[in-house]
C-alpha cells in the first residue's frame, strides 16, 4: 500500500534556470566593465542583446507542467507574465485546438487528440489515464486501470463504497430514510453543479481519477493564486518601468548600433511587442486550461450529520503488458479541519472536442498571430536600447 503525500507544484514554484542566472551574471560583469575594456564590452553587450530574448521562447518542461495544473485564468495570467516557454504555449495551442493547417505546419497534422491532452491537458479521458509506478505519477495513452473507492473509517461503522453510491444512496437501494448524499459535487467555483443529463453524470464517474490533482497536497488557495499573480504583474511594471528611466532618464545609449535604432521609437516597439507577446500567450493558455471542466466533489451535509469520517482510495489494478503494479493508493490529511470528514476530490474533464470548434481555432490563430508579431517587435525595440532593458526583463 502506497501513500502519496507531497505538495502540488503551485503556480510560483518555478526556479530560473542555470542558463538564465549565467547570462544574468554575464551581464552584471559586462556592465562593471563598461569602461575598463570597450572592445570586449562592446562585442559581450551585442552578444547578450541579442541572445538573452530568445531564452524566452524555451522552457519546455517547465512550461508543460504549470499549463497541465492550471485550473483558473489568474493561473493563466501569471503564465503570461514576463513568459518563460513561448514556444512551447504556442505549439501546445495549435495541438489542442489549431487548424488543421497550423498543426501541418508544426508536423501534427495525423496526430491523435489523446496525445495532446497527454501533454499539456488536466483531464483524464477514455484517452488518457494516470498511474503510479513507484516513482510518481504517469500519465498515459489507454483505458482506465485505477478505480476511486470512499473508505468510511468512521469507528464502528467502517465501509467501502463508490463514489456514485455516496452521491446518490437512493439509486444504491438505500432506504427512502437514509437518502441523503454523503458527497456533493461542485465546478471549481464551490456552485451545486448537477446536470440534468443522467448520462453525463454517470460518465464522469466511469472515466479515469486524475491522480495529480488529488494525490498531492491540497490544491492552491485561490488567495495565494491571485497574490502571486498581482505581484508578478507588479514586477513585469517595475521592469518596464526601469526601461523607462534608463531610456529618458538617464540616457543610456548603444551608441555602437546603426543610427536606424533610435530610443525614441525603441522603447515604444520594446514596450508594444511585450504587450503583445503577454497578450498572445495568455490567449493561448486561456485556450488550453479552458477546454477543460474541474469539477469538485466535497462532502454532504449528511456526512457532516453522520460525523463520518471518509477517506479517498483508489484501486490500481495489475496490467503486465503496461508494465503497471497493483496498489491500493490513498492520501494523508494530517492538517484536515475538525469540522471537515476528508479533502474535497478533483476531477478534470473534456468539454468536447475543442478541433472541432471553430471559435477556438480563431482564438488560438489569434493567439499565435500576437506572440510571433510581439516577440518579434520586443527584439527589435530592446536592440536600440542599452542592454540593461534586456536584462531587467531577463530578471522579471
Amino acid at each position: 500500500m502506497i501513500t502519496i503525500n507531497r505538495y502540488r507544484l503551485g503556480p510560483c514554484c518555478f526556479r530560473a534556470s542555470s542558463l538564465s542566472w549565467a547570462f544574468i551574471l554575464f551581464a552584471f560583469g559586462t556592465f562593471r566593465c563598461a569602461h575598463a575594456f570597450d572592445p570586449a564590452t562592446e562585442f559581450a553587450a551585442s552578444f547578450f542583446i541579442t541572445f538573452a530574448p530568445i531564452l524566452s521562447l524555451f522552457g519546455e518542461e517547465p512550461a508543460k507542467q504549470f499549463i497541465s495544473l492550471s485550473v483558473s485564468w489568474e493561473e493563466d495570467v501569471l503564465f503570461a507574465v514576463a513568459p518563460l516557454g513561448i514556444l512551447t504555449i504556442v505549439i501546445g495551442a495549435i495541438r489542442v485546438g489549431g487548424y488543421t493547417w497550423m498543426r501541418d505546419l508544426i508536423g501534427r497534422a495525423r496526430e491523435p487528440s489523446g496525445v495532446s491532452e497527454m501533454q499539456y491537458l488536466s483531464s483524464t479521458s477514455d484517452s488518457v489515464y494516470e498511474f503510479w509506478d513507484r516513482k510518481g505519477i504517469v500519465r498515459q495513452l489507454g483505458n482506465s486501470k485505477v478505480h476511486p473507492l470512499l473508505f468510511d473509517n468512521t469507528p464502528g461503522s467502517q465501509d467501502v463504497m463508490s463514489m456514485w453510491d455516496a452521491e446518490h444512496p437512493q439509486e444504491a437501494g438505500q432506504p427512502a430514510s437514509s437518502q441523503e448524499s454523503y458527497i456533493r459535487r461542485r465546478d471549481k467555483f464551490k456552485r451545486e453543479l448537477q446536470p440534468t443529463d443522467p448520462e453525463v453524470r454517470r460518465n464522469w464517474y466511469t472515466l479515469p481519477p486524475n491522480l495529480t490533482l488529488n494525490a498531492h497536497g491540497p490544491m492552491v488557495e485561490s488567495f495565494w493564486i491571485v497574490y502571486w499573480t498581482i505581484i508578478a504583474i507588479i514586477i513585469q511594471l517595475g521592469a518596464v518601468a526601469f526601461q523607462a528611466t534608463a531610456t529618458y532618464h538617464l540616457k543610456w545609449r548603444n551608441p555602437d548600433f546603426p543610427q536606424f535604432y533610435n530610443p525614441r521609437f525603441a522603447f515604444p516597439l520594446a514596450v508594444g511587442g511585450l504587450f503583445f507577446l503577454c497578450s498572445g500567450v495568455f490567449m493561448c493558455a486561456r485556450l488550453i486550461e479552458g477546454v477543460t471542466q474541474e469539477i469538485v466533489w466535497d462532502e454532504g451535509q449528511r456526512s457532516k450529520d453522520e460525523k463520518r469520517q471518509f477517506q479517498i482510495m483508489w484501486i490500481q489494478q495489475h496490467n503486465a503488458e503496461a508494465s503497471i503494479e497493483p496498489f491500493a493508493i490513498y492520501r494523508k490529511d494530517p492538517n484536515l479541519p475538525h469540522d471537515k470528514s476528508f479533502r474535497p476530490i478533483w476531477g478534470s474533464y473534456l468539454q468536447g472536442s475543442p478541433r472541432s470548434v471553430m471559435s477556438a481555432k480563431l482564438w488560438v490563430f489569434a493567439g499565435t498571430m500576437f506572440c510571433i508579431v510581439g516577440f518579434l517587435s520586443q527584439v527589435i525595440g530592446l536592440r536600440g536600447l542599452h542592454f540593461s532593458a534586456t536584462l531587467a526583463q531577463l530578471i522579471a
